[in-house]
């Protein structure tokens, strides 16, 4: 009778594991094996659940706590001062799939509906475009270290005085003034603000994470983020140009005028010239009497 050969099962490939520990004495081996693997049973969806943190499903719910959030805020003020707007910020740094890819598929929001009806689109997702009227300088907030830095920029609009605040979360391309961009963004208020020389104007304030250019402009990057009374490249060119036409008028004058002095009479004729016609000079007619005798 030939003998069986019995074949591992790994279960006893895992008691195996723990063979050189079996003589360690205090320890129960097996209880001790069942507590691990409660354990990891119990940490197993903890884990998942962090890796599923990215889903639709919980970025809908992050956006949904920003606009309880936002409920709060209020419209047409100064200050952008608000938890909403911070917890958006954060949630655009967080969650960088937040945006869903039919967000700026179709026409851009138009400004008018946000100035409107701000309730409507607050912390919602929207596609704004204008042109960069200006960049500012990047900043981080003391208070809010996990925001990290942030850039600033100012939009305006064909056909309107309403200037648009966009907040974005990453480093945008480099792009001049007077560009055309888009960009998809939450939209947290409508603002007020005061431009340079004491007006004050209303635009809507948004968050994103970057833009891209729909439209280059022609002017020098150098114009990005001038200040009045700066001057540009355009405005040096113009100047040299408005001063080299100025120049040329005012030679052209002065040659106009020396030519005019030297025309009326011509220069006295030398005395050993002799002109056909009679000078009606005493030499002359003595000169003649002279000729008549011979």
């Amino acid at each position: 009778m030939v003998a069986q050969r019995n074949t591992p099962t790994h279960v006893h490939v895992g008691m195996n594991l723990f063979a050189p520990f079996r003589n360690i004495r205090g320890v129960r081996w097996p209880a001790f094996i069942q507590f691990t693997l409660v354990l990891a049973l119990l940490l197993l969806p903890t884990t998942r659940a962090n890796a599923n943190d990215d889903t639709p499903s919980a970025q809908a719910e992050v956006l949904a706590e920003g606009r309880h959030i936002l409920a709060g805020i209020e419209d047409y003020t100064f200050t952008f001062d608000h938890p909403g707007f911070y917890w958006m910020c954060g949630a655009l740094r967080s969650y960088p799939d937040i945006f869903g890819d039919d967000v700026c598929a179709e026409d851009a929001t138009p400004w008018q509906y946000l100035l409107e009806r701000p309730s409507d689109y607050r912390g919602r997702q929207v596609c704004i475009e204008g042109v960069i009227l200006q960049v500012k300088d990047a900043f981080r907030i003391a208070d809010r270290p996990e925001l990290g830095t942030l850039y600033q920029i100012e939009l305006g609009q064909s056909g309107s005085n309403a200037v648009a605040t966009v907040v974005l979360t990453e480093k945008p391309p480099t792009a001049s003034r007077k560009s055309h961009i888009r960009l998809p963004a939450l939209f947290i208020k409508a603002r007020r603000f005061r431009a340079t020389d004491g007006g004050e104007g209303a635009g809507p304030l948004l968050v994103g994470r970057s833009f891209e250019i729909v439209k280059a402009s022609s002017v020098a990057s150098s114009q990005v983020g001038n200040e009045p009374g700066r001057i540009t490249t355009t405005t040096l060119l113009m100047w040299l140009a408005g001063s080299t036409l100025i120049m040329a008028f005012v030679f052209a004058a002065l040659r106009r005028g020396l030519g005019q002095r030297s025309d009326p009479s011509p220069l006295p004729v030398a005395s050993t010239r002799r002109d056909d016609g009679v000078t009606g000079t005493a030499e002359d007619f003595e000169w003649l009497d002279k000729s008549d005798d011979n």
